[in-house]
């Protein structure tokens, strides 16, 4: 044990020291208490929370004066303890400070019960900072309060946090109700499902009409479309496929048949990776089905009508750059030209069939016509892939759009014509009598050797004039 040794020394007449009469108390106890009072200060000290210890009165103005406070209060309010040693608590109260809770807070301590609250207090430099704060009395023997003891929490940056959830949660409550988005909460385990009330209206129900279940889901779904959603949302929860999000026809409460995207996430697993919980959005998306569906019989039947159409009917763009492709070649590309009517390539597979000592002149006929934003059309011969050369003949009418060109055209096989010509040319060269071809305009589109002498005019300065105008002169 721990002894505190009281001695007094006895003296004889002459005033010598004959002895010591003492006592040894047991102190043991009061020295364990000291530790224990010893570490407990030390732990205040040390706290991440703002400690102070007030006396118990006067409870109005001034207040109880501030006795201690810890390190954690100083780094909060950027008091130092010798600065607030002596002042109230109330130094630290500002405009912004809840009146009705500092009054709450003076109910209790007038009853001298516990009390927690929170509001806006203020910091040494002004700076305004939220606390949550509880405020406990210590009493004495008698029971009565001889001081108060708070602990504060500056929780400025949980009210921001919870203030920005608050203000996210609003806006996104405003987007699904404007964007009339629906919403559904799984429990897997129970089956139950929580919808919003426009994933009902949706559908042409109320929230009150429909089970909250997942059979409910299962129900609407159409035949068709059931096995495939349930066979990506097995899919998607094994982690085979990073997003659920099929396609689905539904039924209305009218009997109708409508389009609905859903798009899911699972947001609870177990340890051992069971889904307890998944949640997700509907989304309306009959008007585009409808749409998609109309362009696509739209296009099946302009596909089929270009691929009447003798000839290769194309649609090309030309963008920045010098960059030129194909969005639609007809399928008599493949009969015609002998190459795959896939559109990718389908250009630099063209002019790769052209002939070098034509494909330059070919290159600059499109680059012109871009460069004007003009019409287009070429006359060249085409090496096919069975190694017969053929004539074509391309006419295209320009497009403009935002950022690029497009020629909607088609190409002709003129082989035979080609052939007709320069067959007539050969004849027209074999006979001694002048020859002349004119069109309806009278326009001279063919001369021969003959005709050059008799008129003396070359059959540069022949093409294109009139005959009468020649005949004339």
């Amino acid at each position: 044990f721990m002894g505190l040794l009281s001695a007094k020394p006895a003296y004889d007449a002459s005033g010598k020291t004959l002895h010591y009469d003492g006592t040894i108390t047991d102190i043991t106890q009061q020295k364990e208490r000291e530790k224990w009072l010893r570490m407990l200060s030390e732990a205040v000290e040390q706290a991440k929370e703002a400690v102070l210890i007030t006396e118990a009165e006067p409870l109005d103005e001034p207040g109880p004066r501030i006795e201690y406070v810890n390190a954690a209060y100083e780094k909060m309010t950027g008091y130092s303890r010798e600065e607030i040693r002596g002042k109230t608590p109330r130094v630290s109260q500002g405009p912004e400070t809840d009146r009705e809770v500092l009054d709450s807070l003076r109910a209790a301590l007038e009853a001298g019960e516990e009390w927690e609250g929170e509001t806006v207090n203020y910091r040494k430099d002004g700076e305004p900072y939220v606390v949550n704060w509880n405020v406990s009395p210590v009493r004495g023997e008698d029971g009565s309060t001889e001081r108060w003891v708070s602990v504060q929490r500056d929780v400025t940056d949980r009210k921001e946090a919870e203030e920005e959830l608050r203000r996210s949660q609003e806006q996104l409550s405003m987007a699904l109700e404007g964007g009339s988005i629906g919403t559904w909460n799984w429990d897997v385990e129970t089956g139950e499902v929580i919808f919003n009330r426009q994933w009902a209206e949706m559908l042409g129900y109320s929230r009150e009409e429909l089970d909250l279940r997942f059979s409910t889901w299962e129900r609407l779904v159409h035949p068709e479309d059931l096995e495939r959603a349930i066979d990506v949302l097995e899919k998607y929860i094994e982690g085979e496929i990073e997003i659920y999000d099929p396609e689905i026809r539904m039924q209305t409460k009218s009997g109708e048949w409508k389009w609905i995207q859903t798009i899911g996430k699972v947001v609870d697993r177990e340890e051992d990776g069971t889904v307890t919980r998944a949640a997700g959005i509907h989304l309306d998306i009959d008007e585009r089905k409808q749409a998609e569906e109309a362009l696509q019989e739209r296009e099946a039947q302009l596909r089929g009508l270009a691929n009447s159409i003798p000839g290769v009917v194309f649609q090309a763009y030309a963008r920045p750059k010098r960059e030129y492709g194909f969005y639609f070649v007809s399928e008599h590309a493949g009969e015609l030209l002998g190459i795959s009517t896939d559109p990718a390539d389908f250009f630099e597979r063209c002019i790769s069939r052209v002939p070098e000592s034509e494909r330059d002149d070919l290159l600059d006929a499109v680059d012109q016509a871009v460069d004007r934003e003009g019409h287009l059309q070429f006359e060249v011969p085409f090496v096919t892939p069975s190694g017969d050369t053929i004539w074509l003949l391309g006419t295209a009418t320009p497009e403009p759009r935002d950022d690029e060109l497009l020629y909607n055209g088609v190409i002709l096989d003129v082989s035979e014509r080609k052939r007709q010509q320069k067959r007539l040319a050969t004849t027209v060269e074999r006979v001694t009598n002048a020859i002349v071809e004119v069109d309806s305009e009278w326009r001279f589109t063919l001369v021969n050797d003959q005709a050059e002498a008799l008129y003396d005019m070359s059959e540069n300065d022949l093409l294109g004039r009139n005959f009468w105008d020649v005949f004339e002169e």
